[in-house]
């Protein structure tokens, strides 16, 4: 378990007061809290209000050291006014009681007085009552200081959306301001509320992005499906055209083989005809010739040259006549 930290608390005094002051940072510090107390009292400028500013928004409390002194001064007030800017739990610890008809800050007034006057109340005695009020209600206070600094953070940076809360941590932000209505001494300042109202927003906003994104995901991939099933179908109807033409092409291919052999066979028979035809005519000039005195030989020639072509009867019957 992480360890709970320790309570901060802002010390707002007169410098004419810094001996007790001294004693009281040194008895809180003892107790276990964290102090932060301006020892230098420097003059006002930019960097010291910024510390100033940073170091009120950073702690849960601020103990304003009531005296007559600190009541004149104007750092003192201004530091107050800071402090109830930021909704801090302000708690008075008097020292010294105010001078009659002094002007009390109605802050002051209002809010329930630590007395440790020197020689009237023992400080001792009394120091556990002062720790104890600033322990009071710690849980919500401290979520109150971490919620300050964050928002500060983010207004300090445009109010970048990279500073915003998220998840658990803003759900506990919600339920804390949602808290803070149940008390009087619980104010949430209005850049907390809008640090927390515009977490939420962005959060919304984010959540929308990403279903977005989910839904664009699905139909991309339900695209992405359906172009893959449309290719596959595609391809095994490419391969099913394929082999069809590849047995048209080899059915073609037989017909032009049986085409070629029909051809080559009819031209072997009018090849054949023809000799048929031209063995005949020279059987018949053999015979006729065979019956002319001093043709014997053109006729046994002609009837040679009938048999080379086609065998026949009638060329064999001139040769056999001849012979």
């Amino acid at each position: 378990m992480a360890e709970k930290r320790k309570s901060k608390v802002f010390i707002s005094y007169s410098r004419k007061n810094k001996a007790f002051v001294r004693k009281l940072n040194a008895a809180i510090d003892a107790a276990g809290l964290d102090a932060w107390v301006d020892w230098d009292g420097i003059p006002l400028s930019v960097d010291w209000m910024n510390e100033i500013t940073n170091s009120i928004i950073s702690s849960d409390a601020l103990l304003f050291v009531v005296s007559p002194d600190s009541l004149r001064s104007d750092y003192c007030l201004q530091e107050l006014e800071l402090a109830i800017q930021e909704n801090k739990k302000i708690i008075p610890v008097v020292y010294y009681e105010p001078e009659k008809r002094q002007k009390v800050h109605k802050k002051i007034a209002s809010s329930n007085w630590v007395f440790m006057r020197p020689k009237k109340e023992k400080f001792k005695e009394v120091l556990p009552k002062l720790i104890e009020t600033i322990f009071t209600d710690f849980d919500w206070v401290s979520e109150h200081t971490r919620l300050s600094q964050r928002a500060a953070e983010w207004n300090l940076n445009k109010r970048n959306n990279s500073y915003m809360l998220q998840g658990s941590d803003l759900e506990n932000a919600e339920k804390w301001m949602t808290e803070s209505t149940t008390g009087n001494d619980r104010q949430v300042t209005l850049l907390q509320a809008e640090y927390i109202r515009a977490s939420r927003e962005n959060a919304i906003q984010r959540q929308k992005r990403f279903t977005r994104t989910i839904g664009l995901a699905m139909v991309v991939s339900i695209l992405l499906f359906i172009f893959s099933v449309v290719q596959w179908r595609r391809s095994i109807a490419n391969a099913e055209l394929a082999q069809e033409n590849a047995l048209i092409a080899a059915a073609n291919e037989r017909i032009a083989i049986e085409q070629q052999a029909l051809a080559e066979e009819n031209a072997q028979r009018a090849l054949d005809s023809e000799n048929q035809a031209k063995a005949q005519r020279s059987a018949a000039q053999a015979r006729t010739l065979s019956e002319r005195p001093g043709e014997l030989d053109t006729s046994t020639l002609l009837a040679l040259e009938s048999l080379d072509r086609f065998a026949s009867v009638a060329a064999e019957d001139v040769l056999k006549k001849i012979i």
